[in-house]
């Protein structure tokens, strides 16, 4: 087994690479906060890959050097037991989830190094983070999307009382099946009550209050997690970090033309600085975006046919509707080229001869003609399909 220095260890608590940890063994850190430390892993004998979540509340406990348990420091054994059982009991209950395709996976939960540990899915796929840098805007029907499945699936967790409180482009990950997946639920979990302020949350993406600790309820409500995902919708959108000076995106007319002012607006209520003016249910911003056009292709963008598009007016047209919205079938083309021909053809014709026997007066009734032919054509074009194509219905 693979050891580092005593000074190392102390210097970095978290385990080293290639650290046995019972039947799994460590290759790298992914990632640390405030209550745990994040590593990618594998199965000794099998060698399939997980993330393991580690319980490691900083300023509470310390790494011991020879032996990498989890120590306690003295005057906070009490809250560190504490922190481990509600590790574990956050655990349990997302273990409930395990079927939720836009909820990590928890395979399992153990103790060991004198701390507690959760076994998830290694999710193959980029974060919102990296597939939508700096700068980069998401398209209208991609972000109806994944905003539909995140709220559908933090209405089971609150459903539950769980609240992420840590929602943000890295924490949402892009699967292989293009699904959008909410991990790390690292401080989905009470403040501690030690007097001490532990910041949670990311700043930008957490509500004010929750960063401030100024009015924080100690029980998070959902309004908590859907301020941050309207952070999140408005780094998508913009392409700048969140920041908490009071910018309504529905106010801008060019992000209006292409997404909407309803979602626009939507957007903004969750964001709003004071709690009670936010949504207050994931149920209650689903409700609207039920209306908003786009809202109803997830179906066939999760089978991957590409996305409708949308007109100037934020309409949603399918690419194959061919002017249907115009009151033809698509397969109106045929009659409609040969009545049309035939009219041109035939008040061309008029015209030419017309101008021998009455001059300019011949051709102006030439044109009239062309007019007359263009506009019964498309009349004859319906009866006639109505005629020969009895089954055809419009699109």
């Amino acid at each position: 087994m693979q050891r580092r220095s005593t000074f190392q260890a102390v210097s970095n608590p978290a385990l080293p690479e290639g650290f046995e940890l019972l039947n799994y063994v460590i290759e790298r850190k992914l990632g640390q906060g405030g209550f745990g430390i994040t590593y990618l892993a594998k199965e000794a004998i099998t060698g399939y890959r997980v993330v393991i979540k580690e319980a490691f509340p900083y300023g509470y406990v310390y790494r011991e050097p020879e032996t990498y348990r989890v120590l306690p420091n003295p005057e906070f054994e009490e809250e560190m037991r504490w922190a481990l059982d509600i590790f574990q009991k956050e655990a349990c209950t997302l273990r409930a989830f395990a079927k939720h395709e836009n909820i990590v996976q928890v395979n399992s939960v153990f103790c060991a190094q004198n701390t507690g540990y959760i076994v998830l899915d290694f999710i193959q796929g980029k974060p919102l983070s990296e597939l939508y840098p700096a700068g980069r805007s998401i398209e209208k029907s991609d972000l109806v999307y994944i905003l539909q499945k995140l709220l559908r699936a933090l209405e089971q967790l609150h459903a539950r009382g769980i609240v992420h409180r840590d929602i943000k482009p890295a924490n949402i990950m892009m699967s292989a099946g293009v699904e959008p997946v909410l991990i790390d639920f690292g401080a989905a979990r009470p403040v501690m009550n030690t007097g001490t302020a532990t910041q949670i949350g990311t700043p930008g993406y957490a509500p004010p209050e929750q960063i401030s600790q100024t009015n924080y309820d100690k029980h998070p409500k959902p309004h908590i997690d859907l301020y941050a995902l309207g952070a999140t919708c408005y780094r998508l959108i913009t392409g700048n970090e969140p920041d908490y000076v009071p910018y309504k995106l529905a106010n801008d007319a060019k992000l209006c033309s292409k997404y909407g002012a309803d979602l626009l607006r939507s957007i903004d209520r969750a964001r709003e600085l004071l709690p009670a003016e936010r949504w207050q249910s994931a149920a209650e911003w689903m409700e609207v975006l039920t209306t908003e056009p786009g809202s109803k292709q997830e179906e066939k963008h999760a089978e991957g046919v590409p996305n409708k598009a949308a007109d100037k007016g934020g309409n949603v047209v399918s690419p194959n509707n061919n002017g249907a919205d115009k009151g033809k079938t698509s397969d109106s083309g045929p009659f409609d080229c040969l009545i049309y021909i035939g009219s041109c053809l035939g008040g061309g014709i008029g015209g030419f001869y017309g101008f021998d026997m009455w001059g300019w007066v011949g051709i102006l009734l030439g044109f009239f003609g062309v007019f007359m032919g263009l506009f019964l054509g498309g009349f004859l074009a319906g009866v006639l399909e109505g005629i020969f194509k009895p089954s055809s219905k419009s699109v």
